[in-house]
C-alpha cells in the first residue's frame, strides 16, 4: 500500500519559513532539517482530521450508535490517507501538498505513522465492535 517516493535532495534552507525568521533575527535550524518540516506539515494535517472527529463526536444529541459511525468511518478514511499519502496525491493533506509542490517529498514515514494511528483507533476502541452486534439488537427493538 504506502511505499516511498525517492527524495531528492532540496534545499531546506530555501524554505519560504526560514528567510522570514532570519531577517527577524529568530534562528530556528529545525525549518531547515527535511524530515522535520514534512512531519510537521503532517502534524498539522492530521491533528485537523482528529480535531474534526473530536467535534463531530461532541456534537449535541449524539448516540451511542451515532459515535460508533462516526468512529468507524473515521478508521476506514485513515485507509484513503494512507493510500493518499502513498501515491503522492496529498488530495486530504493540504500542507503536505503545498510543500510538495516544492520538495520531493518521501513518505515511507508518514505512512507508517497513519498506519500505526489506524492500529491505536482499532485497538483502543475495538471492544467497541464485540458489543456491536447486541447493540444493533437494542436499536432494532426499540425501534418496533
Amino acid at each position: 500500500m504506502c511505499s516511498s517516493r525517492p527524495s531528492q535532495e532540496p534545499d531546506w534552507a530555501d524554505w519560504s519559513g526560514t528567510a522570514l525568521l532570519a531577517e527577524n533575527g529568530q534562528d530556528y535550524p529545525e525549518l531547515e532539517d527535511e524530515k522535520w518540516v514534512v512531519k510537521l506539515m503532517f502534524l498539522t494535517d492530521i491533528t485537523g482530521h482528529l480535531n474534526e472527529l473530536n467535534l463531530k463526536l461532541q456534537g449535541a444529541g449524539q448516540t451511542v450508535l451515532d459515535m460508533f459511525d462516526t468512529w468507524k468511518a473515521f478508521v476506514g478514511k485513515l485507509a484513503v490517507f494512507s493510500d493518499d499519502v502513498a501515491t503522492s496525491t496529498f488530495r486530504y493533506f493540504s500542507h503536505l501538498r503545498e510543500l510538495s509542490t516544492q520538495h520531493s517529498i518521501s513518505t515511507a514515514e508518514i505512512c507508517k505513522y497513519i498506519s500505526e494511528l489506524e492500529s491505536e483507533f482499532t485497538t483502543r476502541f475495538g471492544g467497541i465492535s464485540a458489543v456491536w452486534t447486541h447493540v444493533l439488537f437494542l436499536d432494532q427493538t426499540r425501534q418496533l
